[in-house]
């Protein structure tokens, strides 16, 4: 039984409450309701249109097993924690949650062994989880502690509330700053990669060179949007694509790594509405290849 204390002023009906607070779906809600499966205040609701109030407090048996997500111990890089939220730098090589294709050790297995209340929050595959990073890219990510911090982060992403700043080290000649605006989609032939497509989502990048080394070049690049591969498909289609990223580049360099970090996240807090802005370090390994200036492999 899943017990959530409704904190707001508004009246809202209840199942959009449990929609908006769980993993499940508005259907779902009102499936639970009907199946007599919800209380408000130790009664049961009998309709999804009932009203709730500012601190009902509302039970919730579950409709579905708990997902098959082990705890496991992983070094976390923690850059900032409080009561609402965790704010930590992900290792490259990482995958965030799992999927119906991987069941493996995830970044969610280290955030619930260390933070076990985080299981109930949010979707059921990805507690905690307002936004993620692809395997691949190494960087800061935020993680939601509770229901209210989810809900109000996840709109934040959204809506495009959030800066968010990556550095990257791309082959070939860059322009000193440029901005990239083109709708992405999925590939065509390829279901993994995604691509410049006409039908696609908008999608906008900006990026200003920081430093560069023979035919590489160090970027500092902003996303308004949060598509997937999105970074690597802009920067790909002007003819940079991100070192080590073998999926939208045809160099036959092989290193151990994409050389992707989202190192700088700002927006504002979920509950006192002030900034709060966290700067990442580069990777040396960043550094170490700019300073040499060539890829070996």
């Amino acid at each position: 039984m899943k017990k959530i204390i409704y904190k707001d002023d508004k009246n809202i009906r209840i199942d959009q409450f449990i929609s908006n607070n769980t993993s499940y779906s508005r259907s779902q809600a009102s499936k639970l309701i009907s199946d007599g499966m919800v209380k408000k205040n130790g009664s049961t609701v009998s309709k999804s249109s009932e009203k709730i109030m500012s601190n009902d407090e509302i039970q919730i048996a579950e409709l579905m097993p708990k997902p098959n997500i082990s705890p496991i111990k992983l070094n976390l890089n923690v850059k900032y924690e409080d009561e609402d939220l965790i704010i930590l730098s992900k290792d490259q090589g990482i995958i965030v949650h799992p999927s119906d294709t991987y069941k493996g050790p995830t970044l969610v297995s280290g955030i619930i062994e260390k933070y076990p209340e985080i299981s109930d929050v949010g979707e059921t595959q990805r507690p905690g989880i307002v936004h993620r990073l692809d395997k691949e890219t190494s960087g800061l990510m935020v993680i939601a502690k509770n229901p209210k911090s989810y809900q109000d982060l996840k709109l934040k992403f959204k809506n495009r509330k959030v800066t968010k700043e990556y550095v990257a080290i791309v082959n070939g000649p860059i322009k000193n700053k440029g901005i990239i605006e083109a709708p992405i989609g999925r590939h065509p032939i390829n279901k993994i990669k995604r691509a410049l497509v006409e039908t696609g989502k908008d999608a906008y990048t900006s990026y200003e060179k920081i430093d560069e080394n023979n035919n590489i070049s160090m970027i500092k690049v902003n996303i308004l949007t949060g598509r997937t591969h999105q970074i690597r498909v802009h920067l790909s289609s002007i003819g940079c694509p991100v070192v080590g990223d073998n999926l939208y580049s045809n160099s036959k360099n092989k290193v151990h790594r994409l050389f992707l970090h989202s190192i700088r996240i700002k927006f504002n807090h979920p509950s006192n509405n002030k900034d709060i802005e966290i700067q990442d370090n580069i990777p040396k390994e960043f550094l170490d290849l700019i300073k040499l200036g060539e890829i070996n492999g």
